[in-house]
């Protein structure tokens, strides 16, 4: 059976009952509402919301929702509801979800992760404006990458760029790679650097690197990090040996700290006891 309610939106369903002022739309459902459709088991309507559960999908021009609840209101937008999940452009999962028609946002709750082709960032909470190609997610942030090299990035928000494929974490973000930790206020992260703002540093294991602005280079087997824009400091062995520049390039190969090339009014202190690696 076909029930055409109006040119933007037409159920279809296998069987329609009517009982107490409420339309039933039982074995399969459909609805075209503009330009994306919604599929389920079974739905009722009531004014203009729709209700329908059930192996729900909802499809649009470029992503797909899927869910075991829906709460439609025509015009609007709804919620999908219970172990929800997204396909298209970006593809992740959370608890719920409300989708806005008239600004193209789809909202996220709980539990939320969304998938890349080779790394998975989560949070508490978020949204993804279709339009702009942009996901924020928030809460207790995690980003994961595990190939072609593994790091992990922390943060309390994170802004994704669909388009170029990058990321913006804010609010205590820390970086790690093996046994190099990078952190600041804010790090940008894109391919095969992070760059780190907002009183950065950076740790491995006992030696430490502190400047205004914060490269963390990744390269197969080797690191290298870049302290620039105002005087950087390196410290290494627990202060044991220091040097301090306008630029500090640290060689880090295989989880170890292989050189240190200062360059600027460089000067340095050292103990009589050579450390390890080479200066």
């Amino acid at each position: 059976m076909i029930l055409i309610l109006s040119i933007l939106f037409r159920v279809e369903a296998g069987r329609v009952e009517i009982r107490d002022n409420t339309k039933y739309y039982l074995d399969g459902v459909r609805i075209e509402a503009g330009d994306f459709t919604i599929r389920g088991e079974n739905g009722w309507m009531r004014g203009n919301k729709f209700f329908l559960e059930g192996r729900i999908e909802i499809k649009g021009k470029k992503t797909r929702i899927y869910g075991d609840r829906v709460e439609y209101v025509r015009k609007k937008g709804g919620w999908v509801k219970d172990s929800v999940r997204i396909k298209g452009e970006i593809e992740g999962r959370c608890d719920s979800l409300f989708f806005s028609r008239p600004d193209s946002v789809v909202w996220m709750y709980g539990n939320v992760k969304i998938n890349l082709e080779n790394a998975t960032f989560s949070g508490n909470e978020g949204f993804y404006r279709i339009k702009e190609k942009k996901a924020v997610l928030y809460g207790d942030v995690k980003y994961e990458k595990l190939s072609p090299e593994t790091i992990f990035i922390t943060s309390d928000t994170v802004i994704y760029l669909h388009s170029d494929s990058s990321f913006i974490f804010k609010g205590n973000a820390r970086a790690k790679r093996r046994d190099i930790e990078a952190f600041g206020g804010e790090i940008f992260y894109k391919d095969s650097l992070a760059l780190v703002l907002e009183n950065p540093g950076m740790a491995e294991k006992d030696d430490t690197l502190r400047g205004d602005t914060l490269y963390l280079f990744i390269s197969s087997g080797v690191d290298s990090v870049v302290a620039v824009n105002g005087k950087g400091i390196y410290v290494e062995e627990k202060g044991e040996n220091r040097v301090e520049g306008r630029r500090i390039v640290v060689h880090i190969k295989e989880g170890k700290t292989e050189k240190v090339v200062v360059t600027g009014e460089a000067e340095g202190c050292y103990s009589e006891t050579e450390s390890r690696g080479t200066r």
